[in-house]
């Protein structure tokens, strides 16, 4: 919901598409790393999704969709949330959206997949592990 608020106030303000990412961006920076607290906060992906959701709902739903079918496949659902923000810029062209778009999407991306990396690394050595036995 903090994201999706977020993006919602920036599209009734008149932003551009590139201003509202920078939107995303912030709320999730905030989200993951707010002051208050330390800088010990969230890992980011519900707020970016909800801020993604409001940008462009055909690009959310590409997401979604392709993390359904990793998690159908993998079973893994921290590396199924993670890779399709990691194509969320190849999936943002596809949508019609500017290089600039894709471009600041890239830092959104290592926002949400930064905090995950201890995860993903679990994940990928027991996907391994399992594939070695």
């Amino acid at each position: 919901l903090k994201g999706a608020l977020a993006l919602f106030g920036a599209r009734l303000a008149g932003s551009t598409p590139e201003y509202c990412i920078l939107v995303g961006l912030a709320v999730t920076v905030g989200h993951n790393w707010p002051v208050q607290l330390g800088f010990r906060g969230g890992k980011g992906l519900a707020t970016s999704f909800g801020a993604v959701l409001v940008f462009d709902p055909i690009l959310a739903g590409a997401m979604l969709a392709l993390c359904g079918l990793l998690i159908l496949v993998t079973r893994r659902f921290t590396l199924s949330a993670c890779v399709p923000y990691l194509l969320s810029p190849a999936l943002s062209l596809a949508c019609g959206h500017s290089g600039a778009v894709a471009a600041l999407l890239l830092p959104l991306v290592a926002a949400v997949v930064a905090p995950h990396h201890e995860n993903l690394r679990a994940e990928l050595h027991r996907r391994h592990a399992a594939l070695s036995s």
